[in-house]
C-alpha cells in the first residue's frame, strides 16, 4: 500500500538501473490522495528523463496506461512507446473523469498498444486509440510445459497436505481482498 511520498522516495534497482523512487499500487490511492502525488509524479518524470538519457533507451514499454503510460508519453519524444493495457488502468481509471484525458493522451501518443483481451482493445478504442495500433496478446500458459497433472501425485511430490488448497495469483493489495478469500476458505472447510 502506498502510504506516503516519503515511503516511495527510497532507491530501488531493476536490471542494473537504479531508480530513486519505488512504486506502489495506484488502485489503492483514494481520491483525496491524488493531489498529494502530483509532486511525486513530477519527480517521476525527471527520473524517467534521466534514465532515458543515461542509458540511451531505444524503446520504452510501459505497463498500464496510467500512470506509467501517461508519464512516459509526456517525455518520450521520438522514442517508440509501447503501452500494455492490464485491465484496471482502462476498465476503472478510464472511466474516471480526472484520468480519462491522461489515458487518451497516452494511447494516442503510443507507437503500439498491447491489450490482454479483445474487451480491453474495445475499451482502448472507445478512449481514442487507433485500432490498427492495438495488438491483442492474451495472457496465457504454454500448455506443452504446463498442464493437467495427477493431483494426488503432485500433492505427494510437493509434500502438500490433504484438503482444500487455494492458489491466488496477483498483488497482495487490500483492494483484491485476499484476506477475505482466506476467511471464506476457512469457513468452507468447516
Amino acid at each position: 500500500l502506498i502510504g506516503s511520498v516519503e515511503e516511495l522516495s527510497k532507491v530501488s534497482q531493476l536490471h542494473g538501473i537504479k531508480y530513486r523512487y519505488k512504486t506502489g499500487s495506484l488502485a489503492e490511492i483514494r481520491a483525496f490522495q491524488y493531489l498529494g502525488f502530483t509532486p511525486l509524479f513530477i519527480k517521476f518524470l525527471a527520473e524517467i528523463r534521466r534514465v532515458i538519457r543515461d542509458y540511451h533507451i531505444d524503446l520504452i514499454h510501459a505497463f498500464w496506461a496510467i500512470p506509467s503510460g501517461f508519464l512516459v508519453s509526456v517525455i518520450c519524444g521520438k522514442i517508440p512507446l509501447i503501452i500494455t493495457l492490464e485491465g484496471s488502468d482502462i476498465k476503472i481509471f478510464g472511466k474516471k473523469r480526472r484520468f480519462k484525458f491522461l489515458i487518451r493522451y497516452a494511447l494516442r501518443k503510443a507507437t503500439n498498444i498491447v491489450a490482454l483481451s479483445n474487451d480491453l482493445k474495445r475499451e482502448a478504442i472507445a478512449l481514442g486509440a487507433r485500432s490498427d495500433k492495438i495488438l491483442v496478446i492474451p495472457g496465457g500458459v504454454d500448455t506443452n510445459k504446463f498442464g493437467q497433472k495427477d493431483k494426488y501425485k503432485m500433492r505427494e511430490e510437493l509434500h502438500l497436505p490433504e484438503g482444500l488448497i487455494v492458489l491466488s495469483v496477483g498483488n497482495l493489495i487490500k483492494l483484491k481482498q485476499t484476506d477475505r478469500l482466506v476467511s471464506v476458505c476457512a469457513n468452507l472447510s468447516k
